[in-house]
């Protein structure tokens, strides 16, 4: 009896507060999707493939957002407007719900990368269909039956809505097995994994519970059932479900301050290596070659003094041939230590790094000369010999640091 009781004081209390129910749940996807566009837009550097699919993704959620608010303004609005404007608001409402649940199709296929040519256009292949099938039919035969908003949503969630939501799931894993293995994106990982079971549970809340109908398996799994069974609306599940998906694809979001902090700490691990490439090359050439070109001196005026014929002056000869040997196969492991000091001029060599910087760290910058007619004479002068690779992380520093992207270079001969 007591249990009863807590059962239909639990099914009032959802009842009555639905419409807060409603609002929780559109917010949740709208927020995400509000999150996942802000995000994009202030960062001008793209280098992830997951931002491939993060318009698809932003889009999901502002769409999905605005029909579940639907549900909850639609009815009020019913109470005092008229029914040809009340019918156009349920025709965009179950628009609304298609084109979701295709937006979220379209992300998982971005994520996945399907062989083929054909597997882009099977989001807009099924929304065809349903459009052509459950929603235009009905009123190509001059009227719709009643209740043929709830049969076009219903199959909105069977064709688009139960497939986009695994299809996203299993895009998510398949990214993080990819692309996240290394030991700093363990938390991003954490997070996406949450994201992909939020979005795996949603296919079945979102995408298989729908509105009870005449027809399998609506007739048997449906919101009704859901309710007896457990005593809670289907919007609960569906608003939390939407909460921890939104609450995990923010935390994701700082995948691209954690990806520049690494392109970053790798550059600078390739600066310091090239320093230590130059300090090495500059003391063998100091002090290694000088000191052997010294003993092949020493060497050659003892030969000269005991006789260039003699057995000791051909094997003192025979020693400075070796130690010139020694020399230029040190001038050879000096010139494979510095490998960017070239003739090529600056400009040249600035343009040819600004080059691997967009490939590296995927920022805009161009080379302006502060000249309107520099003599390029005078940029042959300048040659890119002292730490070349300190340039690249400059650049990157400067623009991370900053937020300013395209950055404009200016540059002069001394």
């Amino acid at each position: 009896m007591r249990e009863a009781t807590m059962r239909t004081l639990l099914q009032n209390c959802f009842t009555t507060n639905i419409t807060l129910v409603l609002f929780v749940y559109g917010l949740s996807f709208f927020g995400m999707g509000l999150a996942v566009i802000t995000t994009r837009l202030a960062r001008r550097y793209k280098p992830l493939k997951l931002d491939r699919g993060m318009p698809w993704l932003a889009a999901f959620g502002f769409a999905h957002g605005l029909h579940e608010w639907g549900s909850m303004f639609i009815p009020i609005q019913a109470t005092y407007m008229p029914p040809e404007f009340i019918t156009a608001l349920r025709v965009l409402h179950v628009l609304l719900l298609a084109v979701s649940f295709a937006f979220l199709l379209c992300f998982g296929f971005t994520l996945l990368e399907p062989q083929g040519p054909y597997w882009r256009y099977l989001p807009g292949g099924l929304f065809v269909g349903w459009l052509m099938f459950a929603f235009l039919l009905p009123f190509w035969r001059g009227h719709a039956a009643p209740g043929w908003d709830i049969t076009a949503s219903i199959w909105a969630r069977y064709l688009l809505g139960f497939p986009g939501g695994l299809v996203a799931a299993a895009g998510i894993h398949f990214y993080i097995r990819q692309e996240l293995r290394t030991p700093a994106f363990r938390n991003i990982a954490t997070s996406l994994k949450i994201a992909a079971a939020a979005l795996g549970a949603y296919a079945f809340l979102g995408g298989l519970v729908v509105p009870p109908a005449n027809f399998f398996p609506a007739n048997v799994l449906n919101r009704a059932f859901f309710m007896n069974c457990l005593g809670i609306p289907i919007y609960v599940f569906r608003a939390t479900d939407g909460v921890i998906l939104a609450g995990a694809v923010i935390n994701a979001m700082k995948i691209f301050d954690l990806d520049i902090e690494h392109r970053l700490e790798q550059m600078r691990i390739q600066q310091n290596i090239a320093k230590e490439r130059e300090r090495i090359a500059r003391e063998l050439h100091d002090n290694t070659i000088q000191t052997i070109y010294a003993a092949g001196l020493l060497i050659e005026s003892i030969a000269v003094e005991v006789g260039p014929s003699s057995d000791i002056g051909r094997q003192l000869s025979s020693a400075v041939h070796s130690l010139n040997e020694a020399i230029d196969n040190l001038r050879s492991y000096i010139g494979d230590l510095r490998p960017l000091v070239s003739k090529a001029d600056l400009r040249d060599g600035l343009e040819a790094q600004i080059t691997d910087l967009n490939l590296t760290a995927l920022l805009d910058v161009h080379l302006e000369s502060i000249r309107k007619k520099p003599n390029r004479a005078q940029w042959r002068q300048q040659r890119i010999t002292q730490r070349p690779n300190s340039f690249p992380v400059f650049c990157t520093n400067g623009c991370v640091h900053s937020g300013v992207s395209p950055a404009n270079l200016g540059c002069a001969p001394r």
